[in-house]
């Protein structure tokens, strides 16, 4: 199957009353994020978008967040934080402005979410990676972090960060996953289409859209040649609003406004039709490839 860059936001469900290997996470692959400036030139993907129904424990740890963030600055984490009742947990995170650091997945914190960072913590005498928690403005949340086995928040009371005015900043750089048939309950389904840009002329731009069947082969009677206005500042289809930045013969500069898409969990038992139609279809796809 074909890579795809995975870019969605999902805060943890805490208060949810099955047990996470219960659920079944619906989620989109992208190639954008909503709001974040991009550019295409002729022939290239101006939209991707392709879903996916994952066991929600499955998604998360291997397909939850796949984007690099970037500091303002060369920075520092310093602290002791407690692991266990009565035992400190020394922490010391040396961030460098040049380098690139992959969010590794999501959680929340009362309540609010955050961005995991695995960084090296410089500290501990293997060099083990900790997860940094950084917060919807790019700032670092000091007071908490998930320790060395990624199974538990720890929280310190004298930790600090230096300066205190950095951000990371989250990139257009994308850390692109194979999806592929020995993840576990892992479906791509019914979403699978691509807006591609053809250029300009005096009078009109020029899109293509594309759909493809969960196999990805392409659909000649789902394709469709869009024309809008040279002069438009916006262009929609379906449910994707773009805003036109600037488009010329060689390429265009936009940024998906919205999309209408919006991922979602549930639990086993009350599967929507379209999960149950897929995995069906999955396993007679499996079926025939045991022949």
């Amino acid at each position: 199957m074909k890579k795809f860059a995975v870019v969605f936001i999902i805060i943890l469900l805490a208060g949810c009353g099955k047990h996470r290997s219960e659920l079944i996470q619906h989620s989109y692959l992208k190639n954008y994020s909503l709001g974040e400036i991009k550019t295409a030139y002729i022939g290239q993907p101006v939209v991707k978008v392709r879903d996916l129904y994952a066991n929600y424990d499955e998604f998360q740890k291997k397909f939850a967040v796949k984007y690099y963030l970037k500091a303002s600055s060369d920075f520092e984490l310093n602290g002791k934080y407690i692991k266990k009742q009565y035992f400190d947990f020394t922490v010391k995170v040396v961030g460098k402005i040049d380098e690139l650091y992959p969010a590794t997945g999501y959680t929340s914190v009362n309540g609010l979410p955050y961005t995991i960072v695995n960084m090296v913590n410089e500290a501990h005498d293997k060099k083990e990676e900790i997860g940094i928690l950084i917060d919807e403005k790019g700032k670092i949340f000091k007071e908490s972090i998930l320790d060395d086995d990624h199974d538990r928040i720890m929280k310190s009371e004298s930790s600090s960060v230096t300066p205190g005015v950095l951000t990371l900043i989250i990139t257009d750089k994308i850390v692109e996953q194979k999806h592929n048939d020995s993840n576990v309950d892992l479906l791509a389904c019914y979403t699978n289409f691509e807006l591609l840009y053809g250029g300009i002329n005096n009078v009109t731009l020029n899109i293509a859209y594309r759909e493809f069947t969960i196999d990805d082969l392409a659909r000649p009677s789902f394709s469709q040649n869009l024309v809008y206005e040279t002069t438009a500042n916006q262009i929609r289809f379906k449910d994707v609003l773009l805003d036109v930045v600037e488009a010329t013969n060689e390429k265009i500069v936009y940024k998906v406004v919205s999309d209408g898409l919006k991922d979602n969990t549930f639990s086993k038992d009350k599967a929507p039709s379209d999960y149950k139609e897929c995995r069906y279809m999955y396993e007679m796809k499996r079926k025939a490839m045991k022949r």
